[in-house]
């Protein structure tokens, strides 16, 4: 698949229609107005509850081996996009906060998400402790020692400083037009990092009409 994000939300009841339309609408606005490189955000919201080991159908399905129902699952191709990564995650951690009663998991095969598996809950990132237990195991029976280290560094700055997520330069993007169009400086945008910007820009969320936009 090449190097992708892929996402999950663990919940045991459907989404009142309400919410699930507003869902969609966020991420089709951010479909729209965002500069996607690979590919656009995917996100399955499914009538109701699905589990790997109840369903017959093709579904997919990003942990498998996890038998909790989810009410949805997606995945996004980022290829060496970090900014494309950072927006995925700034969705992932709105759905948290718009689903109170929910886990939202994210995995991200490449450098962004520093320990490569988290979650969100009300908004707050937490590290997937038994999905970091089960890669642990993964790369010790396939004897990959310099990723074991790696992602146990990770983990450990993770819990010790609170650090998830990459310090990627906005420089580097600059030329995205959401970017751009916050009309800082040169001197700024070298200084700033994507998490800086991203931190700086309205959201689809944030505006008063998602939820009453026909």
């Amino acid at each position: 698949m090449g190097r992708t994000l892929t996402y999950e939300i663990f919940l045991n009841q459907p989404l009142p229609r309400d919410t699930r339309r507003e869902i969609l609408l966020a991420q089709d606005m951010l479909n729209q107005h965002f500069t996607w490189t690979c590919e656009e955000l995917s996100l399955e919201i499914f009538d109701e509850p699905r589990a790997p080991e109840q369903d017959d159908d093709f579904v997919y399905f990003a942990d498998p081996k996890d038998t909790r129902p989810r009410i949805a699952t997606g995945f996004t191709k980022v290829a060496g996009d970090e900014w494309s990564a950072c927006v995925v995650t700034r969705f992932c951690r709105w759905l948290s906060h718009r689903l109170p009663d929910a886990t939202v998991a994210l995995r991200d095969e490449g450098d962004y998400i520093l320990p490569e598996f988290i979650v969100f809950r009300r908004g707050d990132v937490e590290l997937n402790e038994e999905r970091i237990k089960r890669q642990r195991k993964y790369l010790v029976e396939m004897g990959l020692l310099d990723c074991l280290t790696l992602l146990d560094e990770a983990v450990r700055s993770a819990r010790e400083k609170a650090i998830f997520f990459n310090s990627v330069s906005a420089w580097e993007y600059v030329d995205r037009g959401e970017i751009r169009a916050l009309g800082l400086t040169d001197q700024q945008f070298t200084k700033a990092t994507l998490e800086d910007v991203a931190q700086r820009l309205t959201w689809p969320w944030d505006t008063k009409w998602l939820r009453t936009a026909e």
